[in-house]
């Protein structure tokens, strides 16, 4: 097919069809985006919408499913914002995170700096620029991967429910950012909504998906007013609709037992136990049948508490008891699903099974030991297959499922077992109108058979849906002042490490006290006047472990000499007080240098510094360290599927979770699944922020050798020279594996 000059994208008789599945996600797309053009994209959940604006974006993996048609675009500079915000997060800092698609386009490094800060002022994530990104709420990371997509002045821009996670205030402002960007730059802008009211001033052309077809495509005046009974009907949220759910489609819950189901009482909490999640304690009484949402700005500590009301952390401060009498905290995990139900932000941590099916008939079990019955009959697991259309994919495995299907499960697991309590963190992200209406009836009629409903939600209309009280959370405030985006170390990372191996290997070569000695006393000196004894810290593990070695030796070491003690195989000698003095000297010497330069590295440093002055390759050393920030991602995941687990009654018989092999394996597995998913979608992130774009890679920090770099490395060789000849010439020198 040619593609006229000024067009953007052209699909033919486009379509794609994932691996693992009969149903095309897409079929028979025909259509053309103009630039300059802003576009929605509606339908119902699962209809197929995030397929097709990864295949505008150039996102679909050839060998993860299959294509028909053509599908062309001449080349643009393309930003798109996926999904999932947890996996889309390359750095460690959000400064760093939103500079690299900047360097990947080839933006000039005086530049860089400027438009990272204005793109995070312009979503109002206001934080440090070295913040930790592993220390942000899902909404906050979702301001973070619209910051990088902003930044990068793209002439297409995608994105897939970007308000999704976001406050009403946060929505707002994201939305006039996106407004004045397009504007400014004259891009093209592409988004997946359910929701229209935000939107509908702003895009000019809708494109409606049913059953994975393009069945309107027009201005959005004409298509709303022309088929607007049968965009309601498909699940389409039209302007105004918000007040017509939370009324007569609905059945008002009646409900009102008097009796006590949670109790706080100065509540803090903490994934840490150090740092408080939220500002203001916590002081709640809650009835059976009622229904409270926790709203606030994003990372204001919602989840975090909403996780402690569930049993699934343990207060900071303060004390929760569910129904009168139980700690939820303390209680086993087999009996913590018949006091509390939880439904994750994540809906991944909480699958526990092969098959959706499966999942349902878990918590319909369950249900039998809430309610006091032996046994659950099918007939439950298909109502609820069938009310939330998850019928056709009964068999399919939870974690292949669209986003808005795998919430629509994991609320399902939850409701299905009837708990006495019900905590749910976001429990109507990515619904369309008619599944959103499904998932508050099933709610209000869990409430009115005297369920305690808590949840956390941005969704004001689910809020009044449900008839619930809300509670402000406020978070912990923040010095949002702007630390320097470049901290300039006065050593390059690659000088550091360079002095490790020349201040250490060298003193594996003698055993002896003397060498060991005088070099702690020069490390010291090096220490302090470094500026670095702030670090010392650090070395707890070390003082710990090289007493331990110490005590080894002293006591099973080969004996000489004079004997001290003896008692079985233990001989305390002069020899081996000796070569046990000498090894707690050497483990310190040699590692205390390791733990202190090791403090001082950041790993997108190393990073620079071995591509820019060892020359390694770009793509190698960015690709790895993207990998290492994934793998800290999954000691998180790990704490997240174990939680899970407990909330299913699956942790063990302690509130610690248990030991077991089965439990293990299974938490490995759901792990595993979790991580190649992360890891194709950080793929996809990285080539969406151009990580493969055709131009020369700019660098945001200038990796530099100087002249204080060889002083340092000057000194650095200087320190073992000056160890090993003292103790030669005092003739303490002890060769490895001489006897002392």
């Amino acid at each position: 097919m040619s593609i006229k000059t000024k067009t953007v994208v052209a699909a033919k008789s486009w379509g794609w069809r994932h691996h693992g599945r009969d149903e095309w996600a897409i079929q028979d797309a025909t259509f053309e985006v103009l630039p300059g053009e802003t576009i929605l994209i509606v339908g119902a959940s699962g209809s197929g919408k995030s397929t097709l604006l990864k295949g505008l974006g150039g996102l679909l993996e050839k060998q993860s499913g299959d294509e028909e048609g053509v599908l062309e675009q001449p080349g643009q500079v393309t930003a798109t914002v996926l999904q999932d915000p947890d996996s889309q997060v390359v750095m460690d800092q959000i400064g760093d995170e939103v500079a690299f698609g900047l360097e990947n386009l080839g933006v000039d490094v005086e530049a860089i700096w400027p438009r990272v800060s204005e793109a995070l002022a312009r979503v109002g994530l206001d934080l440090p620029l070295d913040h930790s990104t592993a220390k942000l709420s899902g909404g906050q990371k979702q301001r973070l991967a619209l910051a990088c997509a902003y930044a990068m002045e793209a002439e297409v821009l995608l994105l897939d429910e970007p308000t999704a996670n976001l406050d009403p205030g946060g929505a707002k402002q994201v939305k006039e950012a996106l407004v004045q960007n397009a504007a400014e730059l004259k891009q093209t802008v592409i988004l997946v909504e359910h929701r229209l009211d935000l939107w509908r001033d702003f895009a000019k052309r809708i494109i409606v998906l049913d059953g994975g077809k393009i069945v309107a495509d027009g201005p959005v005046a004409k298509v709303l007013d022309e088929q607007q009974d049968y965009l309601r009907e498909i699940g389409i949220w039209l302007p105004g609709d918000d007040t017509l759910a939370a009324g007569s489609d609905l059945v008002a819950c009646t409900s009102t037992p008097a009796e006590t189901a949670v109790t706080a009482r100065n509540l803090k909490a903490s994934y840490d136990q150090k740092t408080p999640a939220n500002e203001t304690p916590v002081n709640l009484d809650l009835e059976r049948g009622g229904a409270l949402c926790m709203v606030g700005e994003n990372g204001a500590g919602k989840t975090a508490l909403a996780l402690t009301l569930a049993g699934l952390l343990p207060p900071l401060e303060g004390k929760v008891q569910v129904n009168g009498t139980s700690e939820p905290y303390a209680l086993p995990s087999r009996e913590l699903p018949a006091a509390v139900g939880m439904v994750f932000q994540e809906p991944a941590y909480q699958f526990v099974r092969g098959s959706v099916i499966e999942e349902l008939r878990l918590g319909a079990k369950q249900r039998g030991r809430n309610l006091g019955f032996a046994r659950e009959t099918d007939d439950l697991v298909q109502y609820y297959l069938k009310k939330l259309g998850l019928e056709h994919l009964s068999e399919a495995h939870p974690a292949t499922l669209s986003g808005g299907e795998k919430r629509r499960l994991a609320v399902a697991t939850a409701i299905i077992a009837a708990p006495p309590v019900l905590v749910l963190d976001e429990p109507t992200f990515g619904q369309d109108r008619n599944t959103w209406l499904t998932l508050v009836q099933l709610i209000l009629e869990l409430r009115e058979s005297g369920t305690l409903v808590v949840a956390v939600t941005h969704d004001e209309t689910f809020v009044e849906a449900i008839g619930a009280k809300t509670y402000v959370v406020e978070g912990q405030r923040k010095n949002a002042a702007k630390e320097p985006a470049i901290r300039e170390s006065r050593l390059n990372p690659l000088t550091k490490l360079l002095m490790l191996l020349v201040m250490t290997l060298p003193l594996l070569a003698s055993i002896d006290i003397a060498s060991a000695t005088i070099a702690l006393i020069l490390e010291s000196v090096l220490l302090f006047a470094t500026g670095n004894a702030r670090h010392l810290r650090r070395l707890w593990p070390l003082l710990l472990v090289s007493p331990l070695t110490g005590i080894s030796l002293l006591l099973y070491g080969k004996p000489s000499g004079q004997i001290f003690w003896h008692w079985g195989p233990a001989t305390i000698s002069e020899s081996s007080v000796t070569l046990a003095i000498a090894m707690v000297l050497r483990v310190l010497a040699v590692g205390g240098p390791a733990v202190v330069i090791a403090s001082n590295l950041r790993g997108i440093e190393v990073a620079d510094a071995l591509v820019q002055i060892a020359k390694w390759p770009t793509n190698l050393v960015l690709g790895a360290f993207a990998g290492m920030r994934l793998s800290a991602l999954m000691i998180s995941d790990w704490r997240g599927i174990e939680r899970g687990r407990r909330s299913r009654g699956l942790g063990g018989n302690t509130k610690g979770g248990g030991h077991s092999l089965i439990r293990f394996f299974g938490s490995a597995f759901t792990l595993l699944v979790l991580a190649l998913r992360r890891a194709g979608v950080l793929s996809l992130t990285m080539q969406a922020r151009g990580f493969d774009h055709p131009v020369k890679r700019s660098y945001a920090r200038q990796s530099k050798l100087s002249y204080t770099d060889l002083l340092a490395l000057l000194l650095a060789v200087l320190l073992p020279v000056t160890a090993l000849g003292l103790s030669a010439w005092l003739g303490y020198f002890a060769p490895l594996g001489m006897r002392l």
